[in-house]
């Protein structure tokens, strides 16, 4: 499971609602939550990464920890981690899940054009 929340994966089983949601999957399968890099319980980091260094954090976890494969599931901000690992690593990736995750908004055509000037307000006669 890749998550978009910026806490640590410990401290998640703490809330009751995301507790469910860890639960079921844990249930009848192994359980893998990435902590993304400078997040939770992971080390400080200065810089962003970007999302191939996220995949590559993703695949050295799973490495790591032994799973060959996965359904990965990406929630919110980490959809397109998810997405990315899974065309990446299609050998490596069972299903993909996206959730909570919207596709980014497409710039308005007049976005970075100069305003109009304003016109008076009409006039009472």
């Amino acid at each position: 499971m890749v998550v978009g929340l910026d806490v640590a994966s410990g401290l998640q089983w703490g809330e009751a609602r995301l507790a469910r949601l860890f639960e079921r999957p844990a249930s009848f399968s192994r359980l893998g939550i990435y902590d993304k890099a400078g997040t939770g319980v992971s080390d400080p980091i200065m810089h962003v990464p970007t999302p191939e260094e996220r995949v590559e954090d993703v695949r050295i976890v799973m490495d790591a920890a032994g799973i060959e494969h996965a359904a990965m599931l990406g929630e919110s901000e980490a959809g397109p981690v998810a997405a990315m690992f899974a065309a990446t690593y299609p050998e490596r990736t069972d299903a993909l899940i996206i959730y909570g995750h919207r596709p980014p908004r497409p710039a308005h055509p007049r976005a970075n054009a100069r305003p109009r000037p304003r016109l008076p307000a009409p006039q009472r006669f």
